[in-house]
C-alpha cells in the first residue's frame, strides 16, 4: 500500500459524489433537441476567441486528415474531427462539412515535425477554450471547460494514439449546486479519489512502474486539494466530509482489476469536478480546470476512454 488507511465494509467509489447528478440536455450540443439556446448568442455575432479558436483548430485537422499517417493517428484524427463538429454546434458556430478521408497509402510512422504541429494547433486551441472558460462573462463555461480538456488530452494522445476513444454522446447540465456544496464536493472528489489510489495500489502483481505512477497520482491530487484551498482565499476553507462511503471500498484481486479501478477512479470525479466548475466561485475555475485536464489525461493510461465532454455527465 502507499499509506495508512482503513476499511470499513463494501461499496462503489464515489458515490456520495455522483448521487444527485442529473440534468437537461446541454444547449447546443449534438443530439440535443434543435433549437435550444447556445453558448453564443448567435453564429451572426461577433465571434468568440473560442470560437475562432475552433474554427482554427478545425482547419488544422481537416490539413492534418490530408497527410499520410500511421493508421492509428489517422484513426484520432479522424475521431478529433467528429469531436469538433459537435463541438461547433455547441458553440453556435455552422456545423461544418464533413472532411473525407484521403486515399493514400499509410506511413509507416507518424512525422515529427506534423506531430508537433498538430499538437501545437491543439496546445493553442485548449489555452482559447480555458481562457473563454474562466472569462466572467461567459455562457455556459463548463462546456468551453470541457473542450479545454479535451483538446490537452488529445494533444496527450499523439505520442501514443492507441486509447480507446468514447464514441458519440449526448450530454447533460450538471444539476444546481449551491457554491458551498460545490467547494465541499470538489474537495471531497480529491480526498475520494487519493483513497482509492491506496486501495488499489495494495492489489498483488502491480508492476513497479504502476506503483511509481500511482505515488505520482498521489502527489497530483494533494496538489489539486492544496490549489483548491488556495484559491479559496479568505472563504473558510472545507474539510473532508468524514464517514463518507468512499473508505468502504475493497481491494482488487489483482493488477487487472486494479487498473480498473484507478481508470474508474478518475473518470467518475469528472463529472463531480465539472458540477463544481459550473457551480461554484469563479476563483475555483482555474484549480478546477487543472484537475479536469490531469484526471481526463490519467484515464485512458489506466485502459479507460478518451472522452469527448471530459467534465460534463453523460445522459
Amino acid at each position: 500500500m502507499l499509506g495508512p488507511h482503513k476499511q470499513v465494509g463494501r461499496r462503489a467509489v464515489l458515490t456520495a459524489g455522483l448521487a444527485g447528478i442529473a440534468g437537461v440536455a446541454l444547449p447546443g450540443c449534438a443530439l440535443v433537441p434543435a433549437g435550444a439556446p447556445r453558448v453564443a448568442p448567435s453564429p451572426t455575432a461577433t465571434p468568440l476567441p473560442g470560437q475562432v479558436a475552433l474554427g482554427t483548430l478545425r482547419e488544422a485537422l481537416a490539413s492534418a486528415a490530408g497527410t499520410p499517417w500511421p493508421d492509428a493517428h489517422a484513426a484520432l484524427i479522424a475521431w478529433a474531427l467528429r469531436v469538433t463538429a459537435d463541438q461547433c454546434v455547441a458553440v453556435s458556430l455552422p456545423a461544418p462539412a464533413p472532411v473525407a478521408a484521403t486515399a493514400t497509402p499509410p506511413a509507416e510512422q507518424a512525422d515529427p515535425a506534423l506531430v508537433a504541429a498538430l499538437a501545437e494547433a491543439l496546445g493553442s486551441a485548449a489555452r482559447a477554450f480555458r481562457e473563454q472558460s474562466v472569462a466572467a462573462s461567459s455562457a455556459h463555461p463548463l462546456v468551453w471547460a470541457a473542450m479545454a480538456t479535451w483538446a490537452l488530452v488529445t494533444a496527450d494522445q499523439l505520442a501514443d494514439p492507441t486509447a480507446a476513444r468514447e464514441p458519440a454522446r449526448s450530454v447533460l447540465d450538471p444539476a444546481e449546486q449551491s457554491p458551498d456544496a460545490a467547494r465541499q464536493a470538489a474537495l471531497d472528489a480529491c480526498a475520494e479519489v487519493s483513497w482509492g489510489i491506496e486501495v488499489a495500489a495494495g492489489a498483488p502483481g502491480l508492476s513497479a512502474d504502476e506503483m511509481d505512477r500511482a505515488r505520482g497520482r498521489l502527489d497530483a491530487w494533494a496538489g489539486h486539494a492544496d490549489a483548491l484551498r488556495e484559491a479559496l482565499g479568505p472563504t473558510p476553507t472545507p474539510h473532508v466530509t468524514p464517514a463518507q462511503p468512499w473508505y468502504e471500498l475493497d481491494r482488487p484481486a489483482d493488477a487487472t482489476a486494479a487498473r480498473a479501478l484507478l481508470a474508474r477512479l478518475e473518470a467518475d470525479a469528472l463529472p463531480v469536478l465539472g458540477r463544481s466548475f459550473a457551480c461554484g466561485e469563479a476563483s475555483l475555475r482555474p484549480p478546477l480546470l487543472d484537475a479536469l485536464a490531469d484526471a481526463a489525461a490519467d484515464v485512458p493510461r489506466w485502459g479507460g476512454l478518451v472522452e469527448r465532454w471530459p467534465g460534463l455527465p453523460a445522459s
